[in-house]
């Protein structure tokens, strides 16, 4: 399994995994940590693109598109 910050921000990031959101988030925690005590969490709105929250990978159909808020 792997979790990959693909496109970071200062508010977001958009991730590229096949963990589940737990694990996943604990990796993103873990390597970009906010400094806020509840740190990164699943964004409830769809991506700058339109596209859903999360969405399926363009390039592994084993893994999604996660967009998180801090």
């Amino acid at each position: 399994m792997s979790t990959t910050v693909y496109s970071p921000g200062f508010c977001h990031l958009s991730v590229c995994t096949d963990d589940t959101d737990d694990v996943m988030l604990a990796a993103v925690n873990a390597s970009h940590p906010t400094g806020l005590s509840h740190g990164w969490t699943v964004a409830d709105e769809p991506f700058h693109s339109g596209d859903p929250n999360p969405c399926p990978c363009n390039i592994d159909a084993d893994k999604r598109h996660v967009l998180v808020v801090c």
